[in-house]
């Protein structure tokens, strides 16, 4: 398969994983790749953040996430509180990378429990 076909199923399978809140189908599109950004991202974290009550210093803990997408996320979110997961993705600086690193870690309801283990 050609490098533009490739690149063209693997975001077109994250599209349709995003929509669908799944990493499933994510995952099957290229053997190892979603296991490796979810290790990435898992390395040092543990728990859950709501993502729409953290705190800015709270969502920063999150692997992408710097202080001035946590300060967009927060702005967001006071007129559009966050209905699902994905709809992080709506506010500029999310993208379907970084939304791929850190979707395991995300609610929108109930405590935030993410902090950083040894």
């Amino acid at each position: 398969m050609s490098n533009t076909i490739r690149n063209f199923a693997r975001t077109l399978t994250l599209t349709v994983a995003t929509l669908l809140g799944t990493s499933s189908i994510a995952l099957a599109s290229e053997p190892g790749s979603g296991d490796e950004v979810r290790q990435q991202a898992a390395s040092g974290l543990e728990g859950q953040i709501n993502i729409n009550t953290a705190t800015a210093t709270e969502l920063e803990l999150l692997p992408g996430i710097g202080p001035s997408i946590a300060k967009r996320i927060v702005d967001y979110r006071k007129d559009h509180p966050f209905q699902q997961r994905n709809h992080i993705m709506r506010v500029k600086g999310v993208g379907q990378k970084t939304f791929a690193k850190i979707k395991d870690f995300l609610t929108v309801e109930g405590d935030t429990t993410l902090k950083l283990v040894k």
